[in-house]
């Protein structure tokens, strides 16, 4: 076991399976004992993603592209997004894993969640301006209600989907023996639960 702040509390991490690792990691590399016990998974809208497609393709320069989380910036490819089209990342994990997929990040907000971008996003320009909403299909309503009032022309659209994961017994003895979970998301706090 690694010596570090964190030797001896063994951490129960609740992330998808495939984007555990980093979370694992960290935890070890600081001493915990990381219990991977996945309670969630991520998986493509319903209609397959032809929604979202279809509203990045009617931005253009001036518009923006808006990520909620790294899940979202992982749907869509870069090369697709007309010039000039602007992009916002909720938080600096969203950002890199925009910027891994291509894109150039304009806008972060200090605080990493809707209402710090509601606080830093700019006004339309006076000829109205289009935001595309690339989020979980079970977000709040907060970002794109604050948006339309400040007079955006916003598209909310389903990136990606939060299902549940069935845990097993060994999964939920890892629960019970454990002295904290790293919580990541809403949805791996509902799951877990």
């Amino acid at each position: 076991m690694t010596a570090g702040p964190l030797r001896g509390l063994r951490v129960v991490v609740p992330r998808p399976r495939s984007q555990a690792a980093a979370l694992v990691g960290a935890l070890e590399a600081v001493g915990a004992t990381a219990l991977p016990v996945p309670v969630i998974d991520i998986v493509d809208p319903a209609e397959g993603g032809v929604v979202l497609e279809s509203a990045v393709g009617l931005l253009g320069p001036g518009d923006w592209l808006v990520f909620t989380s790294p899940n979202g910036a992982s749907r869509i490819d870069a090369a697709g997004v007309a010039t000039g089209v602007r992009v916002a990342c909720i938080g600096p994990g969203t950002r890199a894993r925009a910027e891994a997929f291509g894109f150039t990040v304009d806008l972060v907000p200090d605080r990493s969640i809707a209402e710090g971008l509601v606080e830093v996003f700019p006004a339309p320009p006076a000829s109205g301006g289009r935001v595309v909403l690339a989020r979980a299909e079970s977000a709040r309503s907060v970002l794109p209600n604050e948006l339309s009032a400040a007079g955006w022309s916003v598209d909310d659209v389903t990136a990606y989907r939060t299902v549940p994961v069935t845990v097993d017994d060994s999964g939920r003895e890892a629960c019970r023996d454990a002295d904290a979970v790293a919580f990541t998301s809403g949805s791996t706090v509902v799951h877990l639960v």
